[in-house]
């Protein structure tokens, strides 16, 4: 017996689930879905007692799992029993949201889970997709009890190319990741991840655009935003009611300051909600970094060389590391060996004295030459200690790449350390590459220390291909071409500014 092809659309949801339209009933979905060419499609929200009985009241069983309307034409699709439950609960200390979906072959099969749902206190009255207080494992162990042919899957995710937040704040695509690896979650701390899902998935999709963080993301319509639905029309100005001190200062009512986050689907945001992003508020009492690269706390290191000078091998973490560390990374550069450096323009005389200040108050390198570029009108300022030139080398970039631009890095110490160093940090960084970076892994982290800081950077993305596609770009007669993406911040809003940024 040869493999017959069927057409189908598996999950949706009835005119009881929130912000769908009234005329989702079983006649129009039928005469929708035999208008595309499926021959299948899903009932939805069989959980809703509603939907339920219109269910029993217009579909007959055909005695293989499948239904028909009564009455149905030879071109009518058939259809399956499915429905979505939203299961929000504590497990291992933590919140958890899983969304389900459940396809049963029967009508009675169906009854009698919803029975069993409302006596574990289930509101099944309250949407299309409830919400209900089970664990995933406890909807699993009812419902494959009660039915044991049923099916249940996960009932949204991210695309495998989407990028998640790990250790470090370092992004990497959700297909790569695995079990035991940490991400960054919506409380703003890092979990453990201990399960991987994937499913195939066939359909529509939504790029979820936030006003700042411009390149968004792109989910199946089912995943939950952490988001806020806001009063569209402000009594006070007609515009959006959000919480902002330019509207505060003129909104009356101020009816945004009684919003509260909860689970929104991406298809159920509109332009003006707001997604609400993680603060990551991790500090370690780490009080100083190590020169030598074993991290042994010796008080000092003998350095090699026919000098063999003596070093101070512990570095305190302050402020001025911090401010060091972020001129380094917009604008120093290390052979890994012998030398490390700092380049600027020759106007910027203000930065490069504050630079050798710092080598010197941090690491207690007093000697360095400047060279001046006559034709770039560039100055730079080198350096010339081996081990300082290694901890560079070490703790400034993605380890196991390249020592590159586009592989820049903060130092993970500094990322979890005082605010008053990652401040410092910042304007170091700022001075030098006043907001652009080539470096994936630098703009997710600037992004976090800003967000830390009570600042919400705009950041727009120049992709390799939108630069090719502007046409040739010369400079002193040589083309320029972009071999990394271009992160830019720009426009900050300040929540907070007790570091004077």
């Amino acid at each position: 017996m040869g493999n017959m092809q069927v057409i189908a659309d598996l999950q949706l949801h009835s005119k009881y689930s929130r912000a769908v339209s009234p005329n989702m009933v079983l006649s129009e979905i039928a005469a929708w879905t035999r208008r595309k060419g499926m021959g299948l499609v899903a009932t939805g929200d069989w959980t809703h007692p509603l939907w339920f009985r219109e269910i029993q009241a217009n579909l007959e069983e055909l005695g293989n799992g499948l239904l028909k309307l009564k009455n149905a034409a030879a071109d009518d699709p058939l259809f399956l029993l499915a429905t979505e439950v939203s299961c929000i609960y504590s497990q291992g200390g933590r919140g958890r949201r899983v969304h389900t979906l459940i396809w049963v072959p029967t009508i009675a099969s169906a009854e009698k889970i919803n029975k069993e749902m409302t006596k574990r206190g289930c509101n099944l009255m309250s949407d299309g997709r409830p919400i209900i207080g089970l664990t995933s494992i406890q909807v699993a162990e009812l419902v494959l009890t009660i039915e044991p042919k049923a099916l249940i899957i996960p009932a949204h995710c991210l695309l495998p190319n989407s990028m998640v937040l790990g250790e470090s704040f370092v992004p990497k695509r959700i297909d790569a990741i695995t079990e035991g690896e940490t991400v960054l979650t919506h409380s703003g701390e890092f979990h453990t991840v201990t399960e991987i899902k994937k499913r195939l998935y066939k359909g529509t999709v939504f790029h979820v655009l936030p006003w700042y963080f411009r390149p968004g993301l792109v989910t199946t319509p089912e995943h939950p935003y952490f988001a806020i639905k806001t009063i569209k029309r402000c009594p006070s100005t007609g515009d959006v009611c959000r919480p902002s001190k330019a509207h505060l200062a003129i909104c009356k009512k101020k009816e945004c300051l009684e919003y509260k986050p909860g689970w929104i689907k991406a298809e159920d945001l509109t332009i003006g909600d707001i997604l609400v992003y993680p603060r990551s508020r991790t500090i370690k009492n780490q009080t100083e970094m190590f020169l030598n690269v074993s991290g042994q706390k010796n008080s000092s290191i003998r350095a090699g060389g026919t000098r063999g000078r003596v070093l101070e091998n512990r570095i305190p973490i302050t402020p001025d590391l911090g401010r060091l560390v972020g001129y380094y990374i917009a604008e120093g550069s290390t052979d890994g060996n012998n030398s490390f450096s700092f380049s600027f323009s020759e106007k910027e005389q203000e930065y490069i004295d504050d630079v050798v200040r710092l080598v010197k108050s941090v690491f207690g390198v007093d000697h360095h030459r400047v060279y001046h570029r006559k034709k770039s009108k560039g100055v730079e300022v080198v350096f010339y200690s081996k081990l300082h030139a290694q901890w560079f080398a070490r703790h400034c970039y993605v380890v196991g790449q390249r020592h590159s631009a586009s592989n820049k890095s903060i130092p993970t110490a500094l990322l979890q350390a005082d605010e008053s160093v990652q401040a410092e940090c910042l304007r170091g960084w700022f001075r030098g590459d006043h907001g652009y970076t080539t470096s994936r892994v630098l703009a997710n982290q600037m992004k976090a220390v800003c967000l830390r800081l009570g600042i919400i950077p705009s950041i727009i993305v120049d992709t390799v291909e939108r630069h090719a596609t502007r046409g040739n770009h010369i400079y002193k007669g040589r083309v320029i071409h972009a071999n990394h993406d271009l992160h830019s911040f720009h426009n900050f809003s300040y929540f907070e500014d007790v570091f004077d940024l």
